[in-house]
C-alpha cells in the first residue's frame, strides 16, 4: 500500500447506507467522513461492500420520493402531474413547455386520455395541461 493509510473502517458502509437513504449527496458524505469527494470515489473502488451501501441508500430513497411524487399525481395534485409528463414521459414526445412558434395557443391534452405504455392509465380527474410534442 503506497501513501497515507486510509480513514476507511468497515462500520462506513453501513453509516453511508443511512446518510444516503436521508439524501446526503456524494459531497455532503464526503464532507461527513472528513475525507475529499476524490477520496470519497476511491473508496467506493476499493471497498465494494461500502459502495454496495451508497448505492442501496441512493435507490431506496430515490424509490420513496417517486412513490410519493407518484401518489400525488394519481391523486389529481397539477404541479406533481406536469413535473411527471415533463420527465418521465419525455421519451414518448410529451414536454411541459410552451410551444415558442404559437405561445397564444398551446395544445392541451387532457390526462385522462394519455394511454401510452409508462405514461398512463393514469385515471385521474379531468386536469389539463399545456402540453406540446418535443421537437
Amino acid at each position: 500500500m503506497r501513501g497515507r493509510p486510509t480513514k476507511y473502517k468497515p462500520e462506513y458502509a453501513e453509516k453511508a447506507e443511512k446518510l444516503a437513504l436521508l439524501g446526503m449527496t456524494d459531497v455532503q458524505l464526503a464532507e461527513h467522513f472528513g475525507i475529499a469527494e476524490s477520496n470519497f470515489y476511491q473508496w467506493q473502488q476499493r471497498f465494494p461492500e461500502f459502495q454496495e451501501a451508497l448505492k442501496k441508500g441512493k435507490i431506496d430513497a430515490d424509490a420513496a420520493v417517486v412513490e410519493s411524487l407518484f401518489k400525488k399525481a394519481k391523486s389529481g395534485d397539477f404541479l406533481s402531474m406536469a413535473y411527471w409528463i415533463n420527465n418521465r414521459c419525455r421519451a414518448y414526445g410529451w414536454s411541459a413547455k410552451q410551444n415558442s412558434e404559437e405561445p397564444t395557443r398551446p395544445t392541451t391534452v387532457n390526462f385522462n386520455f394519455i394511454t401510452n405504455n409508462n405514461c398512463a392509465p393514469l385515471q385521474l380527474p379531468n386536469q389539463t395541461i399545456d402540453i406540446v410534442p418535443e421537437e
